[in-house]
């Protein structure tokens, strides 16, 4: 015997199943998925910050992720990070004593007094000229 609430209640089951099957389906589109999509990221994002409801979608979260990565990605393409000099490397160099002309000076004092390494005092004396 089919009463009216357990008929009201297979519907609820049936629209809360749809939902979240679509919210699912939603979440498979991945951060790898919105790197290789940009254009669908861009719309995804538009309307994640349009609606705060589905701000809190895992899609928009994704969508999010992608659009940070791709941005530090195009940052390292244009600014790509220098090699990291050792001091002794630092100190070897002619365009360090030019663009510190304090140090140049302390180093070819010392060098006169023959108190530097050599290797210095050859980079210092070059930024001279």
């Amino acid at each position: 015997m089919v009463n009216r609430h357990t008929g009201t209640a297979a519907a609820v089951v049936l629209a809360l199943t749809a939902c979240c099957a679509s919210a699912e389906a939603q979440s498979r589109r991945t951060v790898s998925y919105f790197l290789a999509n940009p254009t669908e990221r861009d719309t995804v994002l538009r309307e994640c910050r349009n609606d705060e409801r589905a701000a809190r979608m895992p899609e928009c979260a994704n969508a999010q992720r992608a659009a940070d990565q791709a941005a530090r990605e195009a940052y390292l393409r244009e600014h790509p990070p220098k090699p990291i000099q050792t001091p002794s490397e630092t100190l070897n160099s002619k365009q360090y004593y030019t663009e510190n002309p304090i140090a140049r000076a302390i180093v070819l004092g010392q060098c006169s007094r023959g108190m530097a390494r050599l290797s210095d005092c050859e980079a210092a004396r070059a930024a001279e000229r």
